[in-house]
């Protein structure tokens, strides 16, 4: 993990770019760096030895090299905009459209999954689905596009959802794209998905939140079908100058205090897990990501091998996308929010005791080791 150095601060008035590990690397004048994984669409398995390039237009500005983990970090490149591409022998080329570089900053992109090439079509299909109660949504209009964040131009297809929520797409070309979802009361709902040859990935679900009342802040965590069960955590300020942590132990309420609450505990891979704060009050709010499944151990990568990602919405807008790191660890302490003030942590962590997650690492190891474990999940 990382410590120190700049954080990525967002004010809800100028939200842009992703999550960032502040502090891996030592920064010189208007440059950032982009960090990233590469993986195998089809298993999750980091792929070596991709090539990654960064691109303004037509030029391809810097190109590295991923690690045998499928990892990879950019060299040092100027503030701006760039479109990610990946390639590996064998695969379809992807693309991530709008890449951020800020300032003194890496910037964690989401996994950037490849599929085997194929000159056979293939289908894609999954559910779109409530942030708030996991429930199928019927009549959702579906747009399909080549490429990660895709979301403008003209869609290779179209469709609408089932009465179950479900759609499918069949006869496209094997590739990665972007699945783009509309809904009548919704914020737009985004995934990338993936197509291979002469096959069907299923199960590749849309998550909508749905229009919340203004200024209401909602956290909406997704990820693979592995680990089984992460876990959301929130910690925050009460009105009697305590601090309150709401996860699946502790759901809170969102009519008394803390006027938070757990909306969705997911127990079998992928989400949603979703957080509601009702109202702000003054302080700072921390929010996490355990990995329940692999709780016990200190060596797991599992979490940040799950293509997590955090999406945070204030009223209809989605403000900030995070991304877990490609670091070891159980714990993801994704950000901090103080009022209006957005501040990404993106650091990983080892953490064994759900219930010591309110302020880590603060305390010696002897007071956390007094804290109580709470009960195991039914599953």
């Amino acid at each position: 993990s990382s410590t120190g150095g700049a954080r990525d601060v967002t004010v809800y008035a100028s939200a842009s770019g992703s999550a960032t590990c502040a502090g891996c690397f030592t920064y010189s004048g208007n440059l950032g760096f982009l960090a990233g994984s590469v993986i195998d669409g089809v298993s999750g398995a980091g792929l070596q030895n991709a090539t990654v390039g960064f691109r303004q237009g037509t030029t391809v500005v810097a190109s590295t090299s991923t690690s045998s983990t499928g990892a990879y970090t950019s060299p040092s490149i100027e503030v701006g905009t760039y479109d990610v591409v990946a390639s590996a022998t064998g695969y379809v080329s992807a693309t991530i459209l709008g890449a951020q570089v800020q300032a003194n900053q890496t910037v964690t992109l989401e996994n950037i999954p490849l599929v085997q090439s194929s000159s056979v079509p293939g289908a894609i299909s999954g559910t779109v689905r409530d942030a708030t109660n996991n429930q199928p949504i019927n009549g959702a209009t579906v747009e399909l596009r080549a490429g990660i964040n895709a979301t403008t131009g003209t869609p290779t297809a179209t469709t609408t959802t089932s009465s179950t929520g479900g759609y499918r797409f069949t006869s496209i070309a094997a590739g990665t794209y972007t699945v783009r979802t509309t809904a009548t009361g919704y914020t737009d709902g985004v995934r990338t998905g993936t197509v291979v040859g002469n096959g069907e990935i299923t199960g590749q679900d849309v998550i909508m939140s749905p229009i919340a009342a203004t200024g209401q802040v909602r956290i909406v965590l997704t990820w693979g079908s592995t680990p089984s069960d992460l876990d959301v955590h929130l910690t925050g300020p009460t009105e009697s100058g305590t601090r309150f942590h709401v996860y699946y132990a502790n759901k809170g309420s969102l009519t008394s205090s803390p006027y938070a609450s757990l909306d969705v505990d997911d127990t079998d891979g992928s989400g949603p897990e979703t957080i509601t704060i009702a109202q702000q009050l003054s302080g700072v709010y921390r929010y996490s990501v355990h990995d329940y499944s692999n709780r016990g151990s200190t060596s797991s990568t599992a979490l940040a091998l799950s293509s997590a990602r955090v999406d945070l919405y204030v009223g209809s807008t989605r403000l900030k996308q995070f991304f877990v790191p490609n670091q070891p660890g159980t714990l993801w302490t994704v950000l901090e929010l103080n009022g209006s003030t957005i501040t990404a942590i993106n650091t990983m962590t080892y953490e064994s005791n759900p219930s010591v997650i309110p302020a880590p690492p603060v305390g010696t190891i002897a007071a956390r080791a007094l804290m109580p474990v709470p009960a195991a999940k039914a599953h």
